[in-house]
């Protein structure tokens, strides 16, 4: 019994391990993305202009250079969602959680990310805590009180 705990605890560390690499990889992507996007003569590319007048890589020149890169056009704007809403810190925390739930927490409103919630069944978790269900869920409980604050602002006038 002693060698199967001993493979036991070793898969489990090798896992973690490697959880760990996958985190920090989903954000060191989503960092190179975003500087070759956001630095398009740095990398040789056809530049052109974001809504804000920012040096962009040329729209059919982005596609392009994604399709060389054998990346998916969604794919590559999830990367940098969440590079550019969960800073480093917050990454080395979240960094067993999987592809997904890392864009699900970018995805949720700034002032949504750090509170804790009541969920269905009662129990109240962080962001960080949930799993991608949660994640949804909580993100649809937000969009759904947003809008009826819009609603509400807009007859209230």
């Amino acid at each position: 019994m002693g060698n199967y705990y001993h493979l036991y605890i070793l898969a489990c560390t090798e896992i973690n391990a490697y959880q760990r690499i996958a985190g920090e990889a989903i954000f060191e992507i989503g960092r190179r993305l975003h500087s070759v996007k956001y630095n398009p003569h740095e990398y040789g590319l056809p530049a052109g202009t974001d809504k804000e007048g920012r040096a962009i890589v040329a729209r059919g020149a982005w596609g392009e250079w994604l399709v060389k890169m054998e990346f998916e056009t969604t794919a590559a704007h999830r990367f940098m969602k969440i590079y550019e809403e969960l800073n480093e810190d917050k990454i080395a925390t979240l960094q067993n959680k999987p592809f997904i739930a890392l864009y699900e927490i970018a995805t949720l409103p700034e002032s949504v990310r750090e509170q804790p919630h009541t969920l269905k069944n009662g129990e109240t978790k962080t962001p960080d805590e949930m799993t991608v269900r949660e994640l949804r869920e909580v993100k649809k409980a937000s969009t759904v009180a947003s809008t009826f604050r819009i609603k509400t602002h807009k007859y209230s006038l």
